[in-house]
């Protein structure tokens, strides 16, 4: 018996893909992703066998297109060292810390303002 089309697997994954951010891992149904793709839930047992192979399936299709978006940001961005040295001209300019107001000198003697070296 030759294997129905690929497409089948696509669109339950599509479905899979909008009702998760909705449901989660532990909300998604069999039969709330082969009803939103208009499928069967045989099909998607046909395809993925369990929920936790397909889940399994669209966590890692989810996290390669997030990785490869990332490596592609890395490549446009340049090496790390050349986005460290150029950090500091990105960021606003710091406001100048405000030392508190001199006060008179502590039981001790000493002045209550700090230095830092």
């Amino acid at each position: 018996m030759p294997r129905p089309s690929r497409s089948f697997d696509r669109a339950l994954l599509a479905s899979g893909r909008a009702l998760f951010p909705r449901m989660g891992c532990a909300g998604l149904s069999v039969r709330a992703v082969a009803e939103h793709c208009g499928a069967n839930p045989a099909m998607f047992h046909y395809h993925f066998r369990t929920k936790d192979k397909f889940l399994r399936t669209l966590l890692q299709q989810m996290y390669d297109e997030m990785f490869n978006g990332l490596q592609h940001d890395a490549v446009q961005r340049g090496s790390a060292a050349v986005s460290i040295r150029t950090c500091p001209n990105s960021m606003p300019p710091m406001r100048k810390r405000r030392d508190p107001p001199a006060s008179s000198p502590s039981p001790g003697g000493r002045s209550a303002r700090r230095s830092c070296t």
